[in-house]
């Protein structure tokens, strides 16, 4: 049996048994900071390596980004509202903010964001910015405004986002 590894190309994450055979990474990050979280998280959270291994699978990329939120200095991260081409795929971007914060939040508050992510990738009407940001319309809740900013939530991703920090905290308790 060949033991699984995980792969980091790109800046990306891949769970593989066989390298040969495996997909190309489409949850990556070329910012080291930002793929150190990428990578810790996906290490010790089971929920947050599902949201990969799922988003991999699709035909999206989403990039994780060392970075300020539009909604303001004090957000840790978010899904911008932007949907963009590469190599004829669509993409989405992650931004987080890292440093001076507690990694245990910032790699929860990742899982929310892929949590979002996988939303709009699993949702066949969106194609574009228009339809991402109609889609959150509809299936979230506006939580704040930023100026034109508009912050959007969903019970799935604040879900997600407890259990990969509960998952963090197990993990924690158990390397001690």
């Amino acid at each position: 049996m060949t033991a699984p590894i995980v792969l980091l190309l790109a800046g990306g994450l891949l769970a593989a048994t066989d390298p040969v055979a495996a997909p190309e990474p489409r949850v990556e990050s070329s910012d080291r900071e930002a793929g150190a979280v990428l990578r810790d998280g996906y290490r010790r959270s089971p929920t947050l390596r599902a949201l990969v291994d799922q988003i991999d699978a699709s035909s999206w990329f989403v990039f994780v980004q060392q970075g300020a939120c539009p909604a303001g200095s004090d957000t840790v991260g978010c899904l911008l509202h932007t949907v963009g081409r590469y190599h004829g795929a669509p993409y989405l971007r992650i931004r987080i903010t890292a440093r001076g914060r507690n990694r245990d939040h910032v790699i929860a508050t990742l899982g929310h964001e892929l949590q979002h992510a996988w939303e709009a990738i699993s949702d066949p009407s969106v194609v574009d910015s228009g339809s991402l940001s109609a889609m959150f319309r509809r299936i979230g809740f506006e939580s704040e405004r930023a100026g034109s900013t508009i912050v959007f939530e969903t019970a799935e991703a604040d879900r997600v986002g407890a259990v990969v920090l509960r998952e963090l905290d197990a993990d924690n308790v158990q390397r001690r």
